[in-house]
């Protein structure tokens, strides 16, 4: 029932059959625990599911007006 040793028996249950060998690894690492924040400079991260998205940026600029053909 235990797993054989050099698979990472600390993960929990080995994975199913036709599972990616780095799938059960992913989910030992962020199961549970929140993603790492992203780098300073990069977009925002996105909102959880469920949540208001968030309101656009305030622009100085008003809209384009529509091209007149």
């Amino acid at each position: 029932m235990g797993a054989p040793p050099g698979l990472g028996s600390s993960a929990g249950a080995p994975p199913p059959p036709g599972a990616p060998p780095g799938l059960n690894a992913l989910l030992a690492q962020y199961g549970g625990s929140p993603p790492p924040p992203p780098p300073s400079g990069s977009a925002p991260p996105p909102p959880p599911p469920g949540s208001a998205p968030p309101p656009p940026p305030p622009s100085d600029q008003p809209p384009p007006p529509p091209p007149s053909y």
